[in-house]
């Protein structure tokens, strides 16, 4: 766990706090094992939440920043709102935290249909 601190000091911590409007009481690890971004949820010491997405490529950062910049919640009302963004490398955007699960655990039925509809809106934006 100090390691994960540790590589959150700094550029991300900023980055969280600047969209909490205060200091960073904690972080947890919400990656995905797909390994194409890693997630991060802050947590402020009010107990608010954002989540800090850091790309692997420029061109997932690009698409996903513009989606969000475009589209995000006129096509999708209940989707999170962007906050921040960092185009330097490694590029990373910071989104409203919404209530509910961040993860489907292997071979829950609903997973398909969620992915689904997360890629179609995605592909609608771009």
């Amino acid at each position: 766990m100090q390691a994960l601190r540790s590589s959150l000091e700094g550029p991300w911590d900023r980055l969280a706090a600047e969209a909490l409007g205060g200091p960073v009481a904690a972080w947890r690890n919400a990656s995905r094992d797909h390994g194409d971004a890693w997630v991060g949820v802050a947590t402020g010491v009010d107990g608010r939440r954002v989540v800090l997405k850091v790309h692997r490529t420029a061109d997932k950062h690009r698409r996903e920043a513009a989606a969000y910049r475009r589209w995000g919640t006129a096509l999708l009302p209940e989707a999170p709102r962007l906050l921040a963004v960092r185009e330097a490398a490694p590029a990373a955007i910071v989104l409203s935290h919404l209530p509910g699960r961040t993860d489907l655990p292997d071979g829950d039925p609903a997973a398909p249909a969620v992915h689904r509809a997360a890629g179609a809106w995605l592909a609608r934006c771009t």
